[in-house]
């Protein structure tokens, strides 16, 4: 860990170094923060010109659309589109400056200037079905996320999660769903839920030919806000900000889930913290760095990384799971069933030292899907969501459970 100094004993100036994106007083960071900054804000800077590209995208179809809206007798209905098509854009360009920092994790006390960046452009599918994984009886059963807040799974007292444990899927599987619905969140008051654009379905796909069919990107949902109630809290808000990022409706309702879990035991005895056995590398140096607290404490996935981490993070997620969890014959899927268990010590570990881990893992995980595209980013993408959802069933069942043991 950098040794901290007083600003005026001791600077690094940054800002040439780094990159004419970006100009940075950073106080008391030695070589290697640099580093991780460098290649961090190359990160940002791929974004800067994705979001770039799309707002000139935006901009010329707004000059179509005016155009058309002096010549039409139809001239309210294209102006009133002219106008929705400007508060986009609009909205784009405000908040720029916050994705940057939220993007980049920059500490109080570090200032930015230059253009900013967003999120990556992933699928145009605003929920993608996750893979089916066979089952005792020799079928393919689907699950997919349909609102934020709920997981749909499909009946039957035994369904299988495609966490994948040490598999790779090759091939998503889209087809017509039966399902049930699985509560895995509870309201709270002072936290916003990312809405869906449109309602979704697996078959749906759009069209980039003009702004009207074009979807904005599933990464562009807004974070969550802060509850009141955890403002109390010495350690929850930061860690709160550092993982509260707009990776998608899917990961927010598994944040908000998760504060929930945190805001309803903030008074509770402290729990040891999840077993470290078998937990991925990148994560156990995070963790011997102070986690959060450190500002150059930044994980950035490679390329050819992102799939061994993604197993990794399954590998131990299946290491954590207790007695009662159900396992299939190849002793690597999990299974969803019908009913929680009693037991949940190996999962109940509120605090700094508990599924703030597991969200981090899915955050470098999520970020690290930027390095694919097409069929190949849709696939990784979907064993990510697998996860997420059969975490987020996980954790709303420890959530009841807590607050049963509570009346």
């Amino acid at each position: 860990m950098p040794k901290r100094v007083a600003p005026d004993t001791k600077t690094c100036q940054c800002g040439d170094d780094l990159s004419p994106y970006f100009k940075v007083r950073l106080v008391g960071w030695g070589p290697n923060d640099v580093r991780r900054f460098k290649e961090y804000s190359e990160v940002a800077q791929k974004e800067i010109s994705k979001l770039r590209a799309r707002n000139e995208f935006l901009e010329s179809e707004i000059g179509k659309y005016q155009c058309r809206s002096e010549n039409s007798s139809s001239s309210n209905v294209l102006m009133s589109n002219s106008i929705s098509m400007q508060e986009s854009f609009a909205n784009s360009q405000t908040g720029l400056l916050d994705n940057q920092k939220e993007f980049l994790n920059i500490p109080q006390g570090v200032s930015t200037g230059g253009p900013t960046s967003s999120f990556p452009e992933e699928s145009n599918r605003l929920n993608v079905s996750a893979d089916g994984m066979t089952g005792n009886e020799g079928t393919v059963d689907t699950f997919q996320t349909t609102e934020p807040g709920k997981v749909n799974v499909p009946t039957g007292s035994n369904v299988v999660s495609d966490t994948m444990m040490g598999q790779e899927s090759t091939q998503p599987t889209h087809a017509n769903f039966k399902t049930t619905q699985v509560l895995i969140n509870q309201p709270i008051s002072g936290v916003s839920m990312p809405t869906p654009l449109s309602s979704p379905t697996a078959e749906t796909t759009h069209s980039k030919s003009s702004l009207t069919e074009l979807a904005i990107p599933i990464f562009q949902t807004q974070p969550l806000s802060l509850p009141e109630a955890a403002t109390k809290s010495d350690w929850f808000p930061l860690a709160f900000s550092f993982v509260n990022i707009s990776l998608g409706p899917e990961y927010g309702a598994f944040v908000q889930l998760w504060t929930s879990y945190e805001l309803a035991t903030l008074d509770a005895p402290k729990t040891k913290g999840l077993k470290a056995n078998f937990r991925p590398p990148e994560l156990s140096k995070w963790l011997q760095r102070q986690r959060y607290n450190t500002p150059s404490n930044v994980v950035v996935l490679a390329a050819e990384r992102v799939r061994d981490f993604g197993q990794a993070v399954r590998t131990y997620w299946r290491t954590l799971q207790p007695s009662w969890r159900a396992i299939a014959p190849d002793g690597k899927t999990l299974l969803i069933t019908k009913d929680f268990g009693k037991e949940w010590k190996p999962l109940n570990c509120h605090g700094v030292n508990g599924w703030l881990s597991l969200i981090t893992c899915l955050k470098w995980w999520g970020l690290g899907l930027e390095h694919f595209s097409g069929d190949e980013q849709e696939a990784l993408r979907n064993e990510w969501l697998a996860l997420i959802a059969d975490m987020s069933w996980m954790l709303g069942g420890l959530y009841s459970h807590s607050q049963g043991k509570k009346r």
